[in-house]
């Protein structure tokens, strides 16, 4: 059995492996950047004063925006499904738990980001 860094260090430096930590990365990067921009509101000139209404308790209002661009459900979705696959392959080529795969592999996304 393999401890924890050395099984970090063997997916860090399996070439087929490399590609979707990479893909990762840049998802990371670009989800990263839109959700900067999304969080830079504009700023009225006069502050608006009204009631509080239940639209926009519900989060239905055009004031509260939680609503995410169609780049961000791209990332997050692409993300996602890199993220699984890779847990899986490491999983089953290392026979690991879903925990440890996991732990693992945000360890290597991780460490490849720091580079």
């Amino acid at each position: 059995m393999q401890t924890h860094d050395e099984l970090v260090e063997a997916v860090f430096n399996n070439p087929s492996y490399r590609s979707e930590v990479l893909c990762i990365i840049k998802l990371r990067a670009t989800l990263e950047s839109a959700l900067e921009e999304l969080s830079e509101p504009a700023k009225p000139e006069k502050p608006i004063r009204r009631m509080l209404r239940y639209d926009d308790l519900i989060g239905k209002s055009p004031i509260i925006q939680f609503a995410d661009s169609p780049e961000i459900n791209r990332c997050r979705h692409g993300i996602t499904l890199l993220y699984s696959a890779l847990a899986k392959g490491i999983m089953h080529t290392h026979s690991l738990s879903t925990q440890q795969a996991n732990k693992v592999l945000l360890d290597v996304v991780t460490r490849y980001t720091n580079r």
